[in-house]
C-alpha cells in the first residue's frame, strides 16, 4: 500500500474544481444558446432573464479558478517548487485514476471553450446592434421634444404644440 501525500488532497480538490469549472461552463455554454436564439423582438425580460444567468455563471468561473489557483499554489507549496506550474505539469506528475480523470477534465474544458467563444461573440456583436439601435430611437424620440421655434403663417415665431410626426424624406 502506498503512503499518502498530502499532494492527493490537492489532486483530489483539484478533481473536484475542475469538475464543478465543467459543470459551471455547461451551463454558461448552454445560456449562451439560449441568448444567440433569442429573436431581436424579445421582450427585455427574457434578456434580463438570460443575461442574469450568464452573469452568475461567469462570475461562478472566475471564483472557480481563483481556487484553483490556491490550489496550485499549495500543491506547488508542497513539493517545494519555485517556477510556476501548471495543470499540464500535475496531470504528468500524476498517476493512475487521478492522472486519467485530470486528463478528461482538461481536455473537456478546453473543448468546451472551444465552442463557448464564438457563441459569446455572436452574442456581444448582437448586443452591440441592439444597444445601436435602442439609441438610435431613443435620440429620434429626443428630438422630437426638442422642437425648435418656427415661423407661423401669421408672422410670429411660436413653438410647435401637438404631436410630432416623424418622416424620412427620399
Amino acid at each position: 500500500m502506498e503512503p499518502v501525500y498530502e499532494s492527493d488532497g490537492c489532486i483530489k480538490n483539484l478533481i473536484a474544481n475542475l469538475e464543478s469549472q465543467l459543470e459551471i461552463h455547461t451551463v454558461l455554454h448552454e445560456v449562451l444558446g439560449r441568448e444567440n436564439q433569442l429573436p431581436a423582438s424579445c421582450s427585455l425580460g427574457e434578456l434580463k432573464e438570460i443575461h442574469s444567468i450568464r452573469d452568475f455563471a461567469t462570475k461562478r468561473i472566475f471564483e472557480l479558478e481563483r481556487d484553483r489557483l490556491v490550489i496550485m499554489e499549495t500543491y506547488k507549496k508542497e513539493f517545494r517548487l519555485k517556477a510556476n506550474i501548471s495543470l499540464k505539469d500535475v496531470i504528468q506528475q500524476s498517476k493512475g485514476e487521478d492522472q486519467k480523470k485530470l486528463l478528461e477534465l482538461r481536455q473537456s474544458l478546453l473543448n468546451l471553450i472551444k465552442e463557448i467563444r464564438p457563441v459569446g461573440k455572436r452574442n456581444a456583436e448582437t448586443a452591440i446592434a441592439r444597444i445601436a439601435c435602442f439609441n438610435e430611437i431613443q435620440g429620434v424620440i429626443d428630438k422630437s421634444f426638442n422642437r425648435t421655434s418656427t415661423y407661423s403663417g401669421k408672422g410670429i415665431i411660436t413653438k410647435p404644440t401637438g404631436a410630432c410626426f416623424l418622416k424620412k424624406s427620399i
